[in-house]
């Protein structure tokens, strides 16, 4: 097995994702259980026990989803290896010959992929996972699609494809 010159693993960890999961979750669940620990609430029905139920679990695993998720990057000397768990369960491999250009960009999550995750992105944007920020490691492949991996390590990164000889100058497009 090849030794690692760069690993990285990222998860959803930011306050205001959070706060909004639980806040949801909150309301939900006072929505739905208030009924059964009174007569009524504003004339609303209690609702059969097995829909709650059912509710309640696909908020818990909505929630508990976006917590396990994590986007792992790994640079060795024969390529890029990235999954996105639980999406992914096997790291997938890009070798260096698949690709013309790999360098290290800033982009705007929103504009240019809808947000965060697992994207496709606007235009001649291509797909993107990414977790957080707003830096990235850009691949364009030999056939001139696009692939960008989210890092909060930029520089790092930076640093290995130098070494690797491997670092693009950004393409004029």
């Amino acid at each position: 097995m090849e030794h690692q010159l760069f690993s990285e693993k990222q998860s959803f960890r930011q306050i205001w994702l959070w706060i909004l999961l639980i806040s949801i979750d909150l309301v939900h669940f006072v929505t739905i259980f208030t009924p059964y620990f009174t007569q009524s609430v504003n004339g609303i029905a209690r609702t059969d026990i097995g829909e709650t139920i059912f509710s309640a679990a696909i908020l818990i695993s909505t929630t508990l989803l976006f917590y396990l998720m994590r986007l792992e990057t790994i640079i060795k000397e024969d390529g890029i290896y990235y999954r996105f768990f639980p999406f992914q369960i096997k790291l997938k491999k890009i070798s260096w010959e698949a690709l013309s250009h790999a360098y290290i960009r800033k982009y705007n999550p929103i504009m240019e992929y809808g947000g965060w995750g697992i994207r496709n992105g606007f235009l001649r944007s291509g797909k993107a996972y990414n977790v957080s920020g707003n830096e990235g490691l850009q691949m364009i492949y030999t056939n001139n699609k696009r692939f960008l991996l989210g890092t909060n390590k930029a520089d790092e990164i930076k640093k290995v494809l130098f070494q690797l000889g491997k670092l693009s100058d950004t393409p004029q497009d």
